[in-house]
C-alpha cells in the first residue's frame, strides 16, 4: 500500500461514481478537470472548470518494527467551479458532502487500497476577486501499513 495507489484510487473514486457524475452532469455543461497541486481560486482558468483539484495534506508514521511503519496521511481535494446563480451555487454546495460522504465510504471503497479512512471535515469558499468562483474542500484521513527495505 502506498499514498500513491491511494491517490488514484480516490481520483478513480470521484470521477466514476455515479451520483457525482449526475451531480456535474445536472449543473455543469462540461465533465470534470482532474487538477493535481492546489492553486488560488484566481488562478483557474474557465477551461479548467469545473474542476477536481487534489492536495497532500500533513502525514506521520509510527514505526511497528524495524521493517514495518503504520502511516496517517491526510488527503486534501475539492471541487471549483463557476455558477453566477447564488441560489443554484447554494444548492450545489448543500447536496455536494452527502455525495462526497457516500462515495467514499459506501462499501469501504478504499479498503482494497487503505486500512481506513475517514472524511473528517469540508469547507466551503467563495473567490474574493469573483464572487461567482465557488469551491467545496474535503479533508480526508487515510491510514496505511508500508512496509520499509533498505
Amino acid at each position: 500500500m502506498s499514498l500513491e495507489n491511494a491517490h488514484t484510487q480516490l481520483a478513480s473514486i470521484l470521477t466514476t461514481n455515479a451520483a457525482i457524475i449526475a451531480w456535474v452532469n445536472t449543473n455543469f455543461s462540461q465533465a470534470l478537470t482532474v487538477l493535481n497541486g492546489n492553486r488560488e481560486l484566481k488562478e483557474f482558468r474557465d477551461n479548467e472548470l469545473p474542476a477536481l483539484v487534489f492536495e497532500l495534506g500533513d502525514g506521520e508514521s509510527e514505526p511497528l518494527s524495524k521493517t514495518y511503519s503504520d502511516i496517517k496521511q491526510q488527503i486534501k481535494f475539492g471541487f471549483v467551479w463557476y455558477e453566477k446563480d447564488f441560489e443554484a451555487a447554494f444548492n450545489q454546495r448543500k447536496t455536494l458532502p452527502d455525495i462526497v460522504l457516500k462515495a467514499i465510504m459506501s462499501k469501504n471503497t478504499l479498503n482494497a487500497t487503505v486500512s481506513d479512512a475517514q472524511l473528517t471535515s469540508w469547507s466551503f469558499a467563495q473567490s474574493a476577486d469573483d464572487a461567482y468562483m465557488h469551491s467545496a474542500r474535503f479533508d480526508l484521513d487515510i491510514e496505511y501499513g508500508q512496509a520499509v527495505t533498505n
